[in-house]
């Protein structure tokens, strides 16, 4: 034991050197290395600058124990003591007290100090227990939350120029509030130990059925392609054509529907998957998505082996083979994508009692979240703002398409 002690002192120390020294009025951290003329003063002056339990508070570190007594989380003002020694804490882990002249000191190694320059905390770990406990803490702890949308748009404007464009303020509004997202201690703890985020008495597929491109790249996390990550991988259309024979009398929906693929085999499943397809065109008639509402109706219900076959090369075009196939599409299991209709439902005054019933508690105000109120704004939306952002002429006369 007392060779190790030996060797924690030589490399851990909470003595200072100097502890009456004043605190110097340059930060030490400031200095350059050709500045440093004497590396005892300025270890001294590190110490007395860094190193240092200033003061407890408890919005850091005072916590209130069961009898009702503030004292500090990490145990300052602490006691002197003359030699280094280890004993057994409260919990019967080894705890190590080294040698100390000043109760505010934090441990550190010399060595690391003048390197890193900056406050450090160094504390050897003396059981298997205490490392797991720190492990297990740190991946672990929460992130604080992130400020609200308009929040952040509030502290930007404010420490932005007045002179400064638009564009500048909107750029950093952006990068704020999409390059991080809250992760709760919960959902940490639920990664770490490799737990699912949900369940679910369902599967649920996604069909891909644009039309760039047949393959994809490959997701994370799924035990199955861990070593694959990465690469890309078929496409659920692509999948569907290289189907088993005894399967050839489905439908690309109805296959999705019942089956899954597992590890390259096709297997029952025992309920239904919730299917959802992509992309999503609109069932209204003559308008811009009319042709590929035809393209997704004809690939989810008419049963065929490949594209070649199915277009004769590209000789029929889809709102043909919609046609063609019109009862095969209307007796399909479920309708993704609705029936056509020539309009949209339009209500007026003497057509009021066909309209749903809604309830009163519906009209009373209810909290909605940032991104509910920016969905809800067109492109002609009107902003209150104490802000003349976008309202100055060097706004107005930007060309934003070309910045977008």
């Amino acid at each position: 034991m007392k060779n190790v002690i030996n060797y924690i002192d030589s490399i851990v120390t909470t003595v200072n050197p100097a502890m009456h020294a004043p605190i110097p009025e340059k930060h030490p951290c400031q200095k350059g290395s050709n500045e440093i003329d004497d590396r005892l003063q300025d270890y001294i002056k590190l110490i007395n600058k860094l190193q240092q339990h200033t003061r407890c508070s408890p919005s850091y570190c005072k916590r209130t124990n069961r009898e009702g007594v503030q004292t500090c989380r990490f145990g300052y003002p602490k006691e002197h003591i003359g030699v280094t020694f280890i004993r057994e804490d409260k919990n019967g882990q080894p705890e190590l007290c080294t040698a100390r002249n000043n109760p505010y000191i934090n441990p550190h190694n010399r060595i690391q100090l003048q390197g890193w320059r900056a406050n450090m905390d160094l504390k050897p770990i003396l059981s298997i227990h205490a490392a797991l406990q720190y492990i297990s803490k740190y991946a672990s702890k929460a992130e604080p939350s992130s400020q609200a949308f308009s929040e952040i748009f509030e502290q930007i404007l404010n420490n932005s120029n007045s002179d400064d464009s638009s564009l500048t303020s909107i750029q950093k509004l952006l990068f704020n509030s999409v390059s991080e997202r809250d992760i709760s201690a919960q959902e940490t703890c639920h990664l770490l130990n490799g737990t699912a985020l949900y369940h679910s008495s369902r599967s649920f597929v996604s069909l891909n059925i644009n039309k760039k491109g047949l393959r994809w790249i490959q997701g994370t996390g799924s035990q199955d392609n861990v070593e694959d990550t990465g690469r890309t991988t078929q496409s659920a259309l692509k999948r569907y054509w290289d189907q088993p024979e005894e399967l050839e009398d489905f439908s690309l929906f109805e296959l999705y529907l019942t089956y899954k693929l597992t590890r390259g085999q096709w297997k029952k499943c025992k309920k239904e998957n919730i299917v959802h397809v992509w992309p999503h065109p609109s069932s209204y008639r003559n308008r811009d998505q009319w042709e590929s509402y035809y393209r997704v109706k004809v690939l989810l219900h008419v049963r065929h082996q490949n594209m070649q076959e199915l277009t004769e090369n590209g000789n029929i075009n889809w709102s043909t083979l919609y046609n063609q196939h019109i009862e095969m599409i209307n007796d399909a299991l479920q309708d993704l994508l609705r029936q056509p209709v020539d309009d949209e439902e339009v209500y007026d005054e003497e057509s009021e009692d066909e309209l749903p019933f809604k309830d009163e508690d519906e009209d009373e105000e209810q909290y909605r979240y940032d991104w509910m109120r920016l969905a809800e704004m067109g492109l002609k939306a009107t902003i209150h703002s104490v802000s003349d952002l976008d309202s100055r002429d060097m706004d107005q006369n930007h060309e934003w398409t070309i910045d977008a």
